[in-house]
């Protein structure tokens, strides 16, 4: 279906590259949440490349890639259990401690969760170490967590910015002038993404981008 879906992105390099991380949200989304998230991440980025234009190498599908995987990826303790257990994180891990196999390293992670507790009008936070062996049980469990209940009520306000902020950039994309501005929202939110500083901006910042560009 993803072949079917955005054929064009296969034509350039930087198209290429939007590919690869179009994949790797798709798994770490049907990690989380299954065949329905992906199907809606999916959805959307369709209806996207869709409207987007040819002329630009579908500049807005391929800068959309990257922060909506991310913001329907919301950062809880499932979320992060999901990313810790895929191939890939491991990978990259290995790859930066300069682990080999061959001369008997060995790898050992401990993860500590930070949980906020709040109970009459007190806030405290704990920290739980979490052991290597309970991340794929974290991360089966958090397919079965309700899509309303995931992440924290800012997450969940992130994702609907840049959710809006798509739909809006779809209806408006015939506009030469309206194209562009939706390409610099859509710059910064990438860039956010691939920096990791996307869970950290506030939900403000990314919804006035969108809300300017609308006006």
């Amino acid at each position: 279906r993803l072949l079917e879906t955005v054929p064009g992105l296969l034509e350039t390099e930087s198209g290429r590259v939007a590919f690869d991380d179009l994949q790797l949200a798709m798994a770490s989304l049907f990690r989380r949440g299954g065949r329905s998230l992906v199907d809606a991440y999916l959805d959307r980025i369709e209806r996207l490349y869709l409207s987007d234009r040819g002329d630009t190498g579908r500049e807005l599908t391929r800068l959309a890639v990257l922060p909506l995987g991310e913001a329907m990826l919301a950062r809880d303790l499932f979320a992060l259990a999901v990313a810790a257990t895929s191939l890939d994180h491991r990978r990259r891990l290995r790859r930066r401690l300069g682990v080999r196999r061959a001369r008997g390293d060995r790898l050992e992670r401990v993860y500590l969760a930070r949980i906020d507790l709040v109970a009459f009008d007190r806030r405290m936070r704990a920290e739980v170490p979490i052991r290597d062996w309970l991340l794929p049980i974290l991360a089966r469990i958090g397919r079965f967590v309700p899509e309303s209940r995931r992440g924290d009520r800012e997450s969940r306000a992130r994702r609907l910015a840049i959710e809006s902020g798509i739909d809006r950039a779809i209806l408006q994309s015939g506009d030469s002038k309206a194209y562009g501005r939706w390409t610099s929202v859509f710059r910064a939110w990438h860039d956010l993404a691939t920096d990791g500083r996307l869970h950290e901006t506030p939900v403000s910042v990314l919804a006035s981008a969108g809300n300017s560009t609308a006006d």
